[in-house]
């Protein structure tokens, strides 16, 4: 029953009214949809539950901006894991 009840819920129309759009969004979210084989409807759906967190994995980082200022290193950590890296093993250059 608890299922149904769940699947009762997500299964609700609701309907959304958007007024003024700007023209180049527009554009930009028919082109979107085009490209994608969707309808607009499922586009600006999509696109607002990923906003929100609620569709899909989250977006992988393509760089370390979530990583900057997240490990503080002082100088002297720095030069020893420098120094570590930098040493050669002398059985792997014969």
């Amino acid at each position: 029953m608890l299922a149904m009840q769940a699947h009762t819920v997500c299964m609700t129309n609701i309907q959304y009214t958007l007024r003024s759009i700007p023209s180049r969004l527009d554009q930009r979210l028919r082109s979107r949809a085009a490209r994608n084989g969707k309808s607009l409807n499922a586009l600006v759906i999509e696109t607002l539950s990923r906003a929100e967190g609620l569709d899909g994995p989250k977006q992988a980082h393509a760089d370390l901006d979530w990583f900057v200022g997240g490990k503080k290193l002082d100088s002297g950590m720095f030069d020893e894991i420098l120094r570590e890296q930098r040493a050669i093993d002398p059985t792997l250059w014969r």
